[in-house]
């Protein structure tokens, strides 16, 4: 299957490096690549759709893969530490409220 290749928006670019970098990852040219494509696509894209997009480019299927996993990881750890700070927030104004009903 022959991919159609798009023209790069320098700032598109940068601003996926950039949410990239923000979860707390590298921003590699394979991950780069991965969230612009998962980023222009109209409809959800499976593995093989993503593989079948990058392969052509100079990625691996199992680069592909990889970059998958820690682009889901890190945007998992960035919702899990935005919900700890949130639950901590919610713990610190129970006690400060608790301390004033008791003066």
């Amino acid at each position: 299957m022959a991919t159609k290749m798009r023209r790069l928006n320098r700032e598109e670019v940068e601003a996926v490096r950039a949410i990239i970098r923000k979860v707390g990852i590298r921003a590699t040219p394979a991950r780069i690549s991965a969230l612009l494509e998962l980023r222009a696509a109209t409809s959800p894209l499976t593995h093989a759709d993503l593989s079948d997009r990058l392969v052509p480019l100079g990625f691996d299927k199992a680069t592909v893969f990889r970059n998958l996993n820690d682009l889901t990881e890190g945007v998992r750890s960035q919702i899990a530490k935005g919900f700890r700070l949130i639950q901590e927030g919610r713990n610190c104004r129970k006690r400060t409220d608790t301390l004033r009903s008791r003066w």
